[in-house]
């Protein structure tokens, strides 16, 4: 067993299709340590990154360049999210504090404490008045952004609680776990929560398809999982990654997922077919996060080599 994931979850590191050409991919240079988070802002102007160096960096995604820095956690940033109107963003961090961060002024606004343990994730609701945060302490605990108010905790993981996402609609919290379970909250009473238990390894990452149909869940147990979100079960799982999936997102047409893992490749699947499109190499170690751009002809992804990846996907997209 070895760590890999944010120092402290020891994990088990254990279709038949070629790796797919890497494409052309730029490489965006400045963190000095893993980086765990990736997130396109709602323009799809800029990119942010969190690291393992407790920094997160803003770059321009049309040249490259770092155009900014935010500092002032003190341990790991875990995640990151950008609120719907792009001038907030949220980091998670090891330290046990989640932060909003003012854009246009590039500074802290708001501390949000009251996690006992690593805060592993956070998601805002569509509406952005809702902030979603995950924790080892084994709870999610729900903020009023505008006045950084905790307005609930929500208990039922036995474990720690890794990933959070919003349903579209913004009426359905999905959430995955060390106790290797995918729970729904319905947010109107979450006293309650669906438990979809199919997978047998912890589940590190969540996406919700852009109509709310479908929940993508990604496993140690090193498989996909579909999830009819209205049935609330499963409809098929994807293989071939032979290793820990430590993210997935959708492309905003639901048609293409797109994974990183524990082999070092960022894969393309056919949501439909349930098939592998394509798998690229380049990163020299785990792929953490993964992030359509706004177009969807480009897939970010940020690994344990410090380094983010821009890989241009548009010829093997499902059309």
């Amino acid at each position: 067993m070895r760590i890999v994931w944010l120092g402290y979850l020891a994990v088990i590191i254990g279709c038949s299709l070629s790796a797919h050409e890497p494409p052309p991919s730029d490489t965006l240079v400045g963190h000095r340590l893993r980086v765990f988070s990736v997130a396109y802002s709602p323009d799809g102007k800029t990119l942010a990154s969190a690291s393992w160096d407790d920094t997160i960096k803003l770059w321009d995604v049309a040249t490259r360049r770092e155009i900014g820095q935010l500092c002032g956690h003190t341990n790991i940033v875990s995640s990151i999210a950008y609120a719907p109107g792009g001038t907030l963003l949220a980091s998670a961090s090891s330290d046990g504090t989640v932060k909003l961060w003012d854009l246009e002024q590039r500074r802290n606004t708001s501390t949000l404490s009251g996690h006992e343990g690593d805060v592993l994730f956070v998601a805002f609701s569509p509406d952005g008045k809702t902030l979603a945060s995950a924790s080892l302490d084994r709870t999610i605990k729900l903020w009023d952004v505008a006045t950084g108010r905790n307005t609930g905790t929500l208990e039922g993981h036995r474990g720690g609680v890794t990933a959070v996402a919003f349903s579209p609609d913004g009426q359905t919290l999905a959430s995955a776990g060390c106790d290797c379970d995918v729970k729904l909250w319905n947010l109107h009473s979450p006293e309650r929560p669906v438990t979809l238990a199919s997978h047998r390894g912890i589940v590190y990452c969540l996406a919700f398809s852009s109509d709310g149909s479908m929940l993508a869940s990604g496993s140690g147990d090193q498989s996909i999982r579909l999830w009819n979100v209205k049935q609330q079960t499963s409809i098929g799982e994807l293989l071939g990654s032979k290793s820990n999936v430590m993210t997935v997102a959708f492309s905003r047409d639901g048609k293409t997922l797109a994974s990183g893992d524990a082999k070092y490749k960022v894969r393309l699947w056919d949501v439909a077919n349930q098939q592998l499109r394509a798998s690229y190499e380049g990163h020299r170690g785990d792929v953490n996060s993964v992030a359509f751009s706004l177009d969807g002809q480009t897939v970010a992804s940020g690994a344990d080599d410090a380094l983010i990846r821009l890989w241009n996907v548009a010829d093997v997209l499902v059309r």
